[in-house]
């Protein structure tokens, strides 16, 4: 088995009480709160695959690309989900996308809303560990200037 290439965009936009960054209300598969993500098809990379899931997931169309944000997040899946999905986990990279314009319609499919949240609400409502780490390295980048 191998470990599945997965692309993660963390959206922002600017709004006159600050930044907000959007998070996504997953119902397929499990129920929670995230950040767009998806796996990485053959022939792209992890900013092509990143940029495509925003837009996908989100129905957003105007983006800047900030920035690849650096280091990469590994999860190793539980053995019966890893037998029945053919991977042994997941290989993330995470980029840092501006949402310059547009109106959120999320993924039906997938998501059952959406929200804009500054950093603290976010960091509350993420379900998964790493892409609260993920969100605080971001935070911290931003308070450095970077």
């Amino acid at each position: 088995m191998k470990t599945r290439k997965v692309a993660v965009g963390v959206v922002f936009r600017n709004f006159p009480g600050g930044i907000k960054f959007l998070l996504l209300k997953r119902k397929h598969g499990w129920k929670g709160w995230e950040f767009p993500k998806g796996g990485v098809d053959k022939g792209e990379t992890f900013r092509e695959a990143a940029l495509r899931e925003v837009k996908e997931e989100t129905g957003l169309k105007r983006l800047g690309l900030v920035k690849q944000v650096p280091g990469k997040i590994i999860y190793n899946y539980p053995k019966q989900y890893a037998k029945k999905h053919g991977y042994t986990g997941t290989l993330q990279k995470a980029f840092l996308v501006h949402a310059l314009a547009g109106k959120v319609v999320v993924e039906r499919g997938m998501f059952s809303g959406f929200e804009w949240l500054d950093a603290e609400n976010a960091f509350r409502r993420l379900k998964w560990g790493n892409q609260r780490n993920l969100l605080r390295r971001i935070v911290n980048s931003f308070r450095s200037g970077v």
